[in-house]
């Protein structure tokens, strides 16, 4: 769970058959902040596995948080994740 003022950071543990780098997509549901993230919201094509994220102005609902992770090898292999975090105030 995560509450007004608080941080938590999400790792995306990946690793390409091919050994190609990996870049990570990070987007947020709109109720969290993402560190370094010129709009708050998105981060794209980014060479870090994770991400911390800042619950700063709540939103209501306040309940859950959605947090969407995706790898890419820039050759066309990807895969994504959803993370939830709990929200109080």
């Amino acid at each position: 769970t995560i509450g007004l003022g608080d941080s938590a950071i999400v790792v995306c543990a990946a690793t390409d058959q091919d050994g190609d780098t990996l870049v990570y997509d990070w987007i947020g549901d709109g109720r969290l902040l993402l560190k370094d993230a010129p709009r708050g919201g998105y981060i794209f094509s980014s060479p870090r596995n994770s991400q911390v994220f800042y619950f700063a102005t709540p939103r209501a609902p306040i309940d859950t948080a959605l947090i969407r992770c995706y790898t890419r090898d820039l050759r066309g292999g990807q895969d994504g994740r959803l993370v939830a975090l709990i929200l109080h105030s």
